[in-house]
C-alpha cells in the first residue's frame, strides 16, 4: 500500500527538518519546535534499544533505495559518519549502528515486484535478508518502477535490474546471487 510509504516520506522529512542539526550532524532527540531545554540530546549509543541516529540513518537508508530521494541517502551517510566518531570508543555500543554501516558497505539489493504475486513477496520474506527492500503492488512514479512489467520479479543493485523472472525458484536464485546471506 502506497499509504505506507508515503507516511515513511512524510515521517522521515519531519525528522530532517525538526531533528537534524546542521552544524554536527546526527538526529536530537528533540524537536527544534519543542519546549526548549539546557542542552539538546542526541542517542548516540545502542543500548538495550538501539539508538534513534543508528535507527534513523538505516531507515533513510532504505526509504533512499525505495524512492530514489538522494537527501535521504545523504543524511543516512552523514549520521553514519558522526557515529563511526565516537564508536572506536566502545564498539559494543554501537551495534545496531554497525549493521547500518554494514548496509551500507554492502549496498542493498532492491526487488520490485509489480501487480499481486504474494508467491514472489513471500520468496523475499522465507530467510533473513538484512539488505534487501521489497517494493511490490500496484506500481508507482519513480526510477524503481519504469519499465516493470506486472507479474515478474526484478532484481536491481543500484538500479540497475538482471533479467526479470516469473517464477519462485528462479526468484529465489537471483536472490542467492545478489544478496548477503542469499
Amino acid at each position: 500500500e502506497h499509504t505506507w510509504l508515503d507516511a515513511a516520506i512524510e515521517t522521515a522529512e519531519q525528522l530532517l527538518a525538526h531533528h537534524w542539526d546542521d552544524d554536527n550532524n546526527g538526529f536530537f532527540t528533540v524537536a527544534n519546535d519543542a519546549e526548549q531545554l539546557l542542552a539538546r540530546q542526541k542517542d548516540l549509543m545502542d543500548n538495550a534499544t538501539p539508538s534513534a541516529n543508528s535507527t534513523a540513518a538505516a531507515a533513510l537508508w532504505r526509504l533512499s533505495a525505495l524512492t530514489g530521494r538522494d537527501d535521504f541517502a545523504d543524511r543516512a551517510a552523514r549520521t553514519l559518519r558522526l557515529l563511526a566518531t565516537v564508536a572506536p570508543a566502545a564498539p559494543t555500543a554501537f551495534c545496531n549502528a554497525m549493521g547500518a554501516m554494514h548496509m551500507v558497505a554492502e549496498g542493498l539489493t532492491e526487488v520490485v515486484i509489480p501487480g499481486d504475486r504474494t508467491d514472489l513477496v513471500a520468496v523475499c520474506a522465507e530467510k533473513w535478508r538484512p539488505n534487501i527492500v521489497v517494493a511490490w503492488g500496484r506500481p508507482r512514479d519513480g526510477t524503481l518502477w519504469q519499465g516493470r512489467t506486472e507479474g515478474n520479479a526484478y532484481v536491481c543493485r543500484d538500479g540497475a535490474c538482471r533479467l526479470p523472472v516469473a517464477d519462485a525458484e528462479a526468484l529465489r536464485q537471483e536472490l542467492a546471487l545478489a544478496c548477503f546471506g542469499g
